[in-house]
């Protein structure tokens, strides 16, 4: 991974990593850490518990459930301090 790669950042960007992912490992995750700790709108989180897609309810051998329930939690959390939802002006939808 490469400096100028991890300095293009520029919006609002969650990361959610698993801290015993074979195909991103874990000093590669430090790097990415590092890269992002100096950017305002990017965050990682990483779940230590976890491996590669650990979101991945349609894969048993990922699937990690409370590792993907607390990554889904931080997610919806970030969604609601990002994209705060406004309701429609009176009379008006959406």
């Amino acid at each position: 991974m490469t400096a100028s790669r991890e300095t293009r950042v520029r919006k609002q960007n969650p990361l959610r990593l698993g801290g015993q992912d074979p195909f991103i490992p874990r000093p590669d995750v430090r790097v990415v850490e590092a890269a992002v700790a100096s950017h305002p709108g990017a965050e990682i989180h990483v779940q230590e518990d976890a491996g590669h897609a650990f979101h991945n309810r349609v894969a048993p051998m990922f699937h990690r459930p409370e590792a993907a329930a607390r990554a889904w939690d931080l997610t919806v959390e970030f969604l609601a301090r990002t994209l705060p939802v406004t309701p429609p002006a009176a009379g008006r939808l959406g």
